[in-house]
């Protein structure tokens, strides 16, 4: 009696792990950082009008200072950065609504600047399983994908920066920014510069060079080992204001 009992208490407990983990992999697999598309509009053929409406965005939610676009992954979401006394991982698990969600937002920290002028700018995304937020890094780790594929857009209010692809890689989970002080010593630049134009793995754009008056922007996710990163670096080639900011 006492058995069948103590079975019954099992199966019970092990059905509710069961169920605990179905919808913990549902949310998994839905989570997408919320529909973010009717905050894009028709813009003309040069590409020089805004597509993004930022007005609408920041309504929402002022933490929202860019979109990223990287043409041929899913790559197409709004850029936060946390301005109150938060985390400054807050947009790890938080979506551009700042509703509590497992896919967060793309996001940089508080120690770069929202105008993207620092030399290193940092941006962070989960790399889904069901392909959203920074999950198209990886496809940046098969060479024919790399090699056909070079540019990432990033729109602001008041203009369009375009990023050269130069290299994508594998690394280890430390803190960029801090590791190397905020890039405010010139040595500690070309030391990360040196990493990014000859990676220990991956690949790297050929005729690539950077200068101290670069502004790199790397993409940064989590590989398939926890303590590992997997990072995309691009460097600022060229800066336009939107016909409404001349």
């Amino acid at each position: 009696m006492i058995l069948k009992r103590i079975r019954k208490i099992i199966l019970a407990v092990c059905f509710f792990i069961f169920c605990i983990s179905v919808l913990f992999l549902r949310m998994i697999l839905l989570s997408d950082g919320g529909d973010t598309s009717r905050f894009r509009m028709k813009s003309k053929e040069d590409g020089m009008e805004n597509p993004i409406d930022f007005k609408k965005l920041q309504e929402i939610n002022p933490d929202i200072y860019a979109w990223i676009q990287v043409p041929g992954t899913r790559i197409d979401y709004p850029v936060a950065s946390i301005t109150g006394k938060e985390n400054e991982d807050y947009y790890l698990n938080h979506n551009f609504r700042k509703i509590y969600e497992f896919a967060g937002t793309i996001y940089s920290h508080k120690e770069n600047a929202r105008d993207l002028s620092d030399p290193v700018t940092i941006l962070y995304g989960h790399n889904m399983i069901n392909g959203s937020m920074f999950a198209g890094v990886k496809k940046f780790a098969d060479k024919e994908f790399f090699e056909n594929h070079n540019t990432v857009y990033v729109f602001t209010p008041e203009q369009r920066l375009t990023y050269r692809i130069i290299s994508c890689y594998e690394s280890d989970n430390k803190d960029i920014l801090k590791h190397y002080g905020l890039f405010q010593n010139k040595n500690l630049l070309e030391d990360y510069h040196r990493v990014i134009n000859q990676p220990e793995n991956g690949f790297t754009r050929k005729g690539s060079s950077l200068g101290a008056d670069d502004h790199i922007l790397t993409l940064s996710t989590c590989s398939s080992i926890s303590t590992r990163r997997r990072l995309l670096q691009t460097v600022l080639i060229e800066s336009r204001l939107w016909e409404n900011t001349k």
